[in-house]
């Protein structure tokens, strides 16, 4: 797992930080933390190495605050877990933990002998052709396997909400989608 703390007042990161290695010792949760003072070196290191599972923010910095900061991740990766209260950290931490792991859950399939799993929050949409289960990952990626549009939703539907069937042969993940309408 990995976590960033962006604040532009040093003593508060060094709380926080001080706070995730007290939660490392009781736990045993393994994870990567990085600090940064303002919220565009947090989006340039975002932009190089990819997004953070968790990342506590402050509202008010200079160069790039943290609304504007969210806003940009939210949209690169809406899974990441964005956190904006330092002093209900360890609280929020814990929540965002568990819906980390929860999320971890994967789709099981196989075709031409291959087993495949892949996590529920990396699938896009999948699309029924023929009793062939088209899977589109969120980098483009492609699968195909044999199974009824029928008997995929009833394995999926342990996720919640998290799957929505827009047409008879399409499941999109909620996550993904930007904007719904009564007729789009």
């Amino acid at each position: 797992m990995k976590i960033a703390v962006c604040d532009d007042d040093r003593l508060l990161t060094g709380e926080i930080d001080g706070q995730l290695q007290k939660i490392r010792e009781k736990t045993g949760i393994s994870f990567e933390t990085d600090i940064f003072f303002d919220g565009e070196t947090l989006w340039e290191a975002i932009e190089k190495n990819g997004s953070y599972d968790i990342v506590y923010l402050d509202i008010e910095m200079k160069n790039m605050d943290g609304i504007t900061v969210a806003r940009k991740i939210r949209e690169r990766d809406p899974y990441a877990i964005l956190i904006l209260d330092p002093e209900k950290f360890e609280e929020y931490f814990r929540v965002a933990y568990k819906k980390l792991t929860s999320l971890e859950d994967r789709l099981h399939f196989e075709f031409n002998k291959r087993l495949y799993q892949i996590p529920y929050r990396d699938i896009v949409y999948m699309e029924s052709r023929r009793r062939v289960i088209h899977l589109f990952g969120r980098n483009g990626e492609e699968y195909r396997f044999y199974k009824k549009m029928k008997d995929l939703l009833e394995e999926i539907s342990h996720t919640g909400n998290m799957f929505i069937r827009v047409h008879c042969s399409y499941v999109v993940n909620y996550y993904y989608i930007k904007s719904l309408s009564s007729t789009e």
